[in-house]
């Protein structure tokens, strides 16, 4: 079954990413599947982290958090139902082991189509921030990943951004993206950033340009140049001048994915525009 999967902590958090979860299934025709994981491995406060020397929890313990689990999903089923018409399928999946573990092993399998993440989610997990570890997460799926940041709306976008570093795939990801946008009448705005806008630059934008006519019908798109030296703070100018409701990138565009991820800048761009950043996986050869 063809589903966007949520890893949820039922925190506060959990609620908004699962109507964020809901809202994208509706425009994709999918189902949503809820994850929530028990760690069946608990540490004190002030323990070591270390998952080679596990303090197991006793099973009636896993238990009585399963069914607290289960207790949670009803309520937010009935939350879910008294505010959103014509909901997709949604399930509860509930699983133990380490977090991070369940998730990665979830998201091999080929008919999960997006996977949802909020920001500075799943923080009571034994103080083990899954957000820490959105970059691992991006690296062991091969399907679309969405990160949200915490107060960040979700609605029908009007405007999305798609950060371009004109790569062969953009075409594709594009056509997957008006797929959803087209629905609701979005601008997509196709921006590549760049320190020198000369010549080499606007020919090969018009290259895409061209390129993406002859293969996609839809109208609603605009094109962009953006000089800077900062990757980053040009995209942020560009979505505030914009009113962007969301970004999309590649993943293999690496100065701006490292932006996002790398060591020194963990979530610039989605702390810096507190807008959604959907992130695409660069295809395999035997995709």
């Amino acid at each position: 079954m063809k589903r966007v999967i949520a890893p949820i902590d039922f925190s506060d958090k959990s609620y908004r990413l699962i109507k964020a979860s809901v809202k994208l299934a509706q425009r994709m025709d999918v189902a949503v599947e809820i994850i929530h994981v028990i760690d069946s491995f608990e540490y004190g406060v002030n323990f070591v982290i270390n998952e080679a020397n596990p303090i197991f929890l006793p099973p009636n313990v896993l238990n009585d958090k399963v069914g607290k689990a289960q207790e949670n999903f009803q309520k937010i089923m009935e939350e879910l139902h008294k505010n959103i018409e014509q909901l997709p399928e949604i399930f509860m999946s509930v699983k133990t082991g380490f977090v991070f573990d369940v998730i990665s092993e979830q998201l091999q399998d080929p008919e999960v189509v997006m996977v949802m993440l909020s920001d500075k989610s799943q923080a009571d997990y034994n103080y083990r921030d899954i957000s820490q570890k959105h970059e691992d997460i991006i690296n062991e799926t091969n399907c679309p990943v969405c990160i949200i940041p915490n107060e960040a709306p979700f609605n029908d976008p009007k405007n999305i951004i798609y950060a371009t570093n004109y790569h062969h795939q953009d075409i594709d990801n594009i056509a997957d993206i008006i797929k959803t946008a087209s629905k609701v009448e979005s601008k997509i705005h196709i921006v590549h950033i760049t320190e020198n806008n000369n010549y080499r630059e606007q020919l090969t934008m018009q290259g895409l340009k061209n390129e993406i006519e002859t293969k996609i019908e839809y109208k609603n798109i605009i094109y962009k140049i953006i000089e800077s030296d900062d990757t980053v703070q040009g995209l942020d100018d560009y979505a505030n001048s914009t009113d962007a409701d969301r970004i999309a990138i590649l993943r293999e565009n690496k100065s701006l994915f490292q932006g996002l991820f790398g060591k020194n800048k963990t979530r610039k761009l989605v702390y810096k525009t507190n807008l959604p950043v959907l992130i695409y996986q660069e295809k395999r050869k035997n995709q």
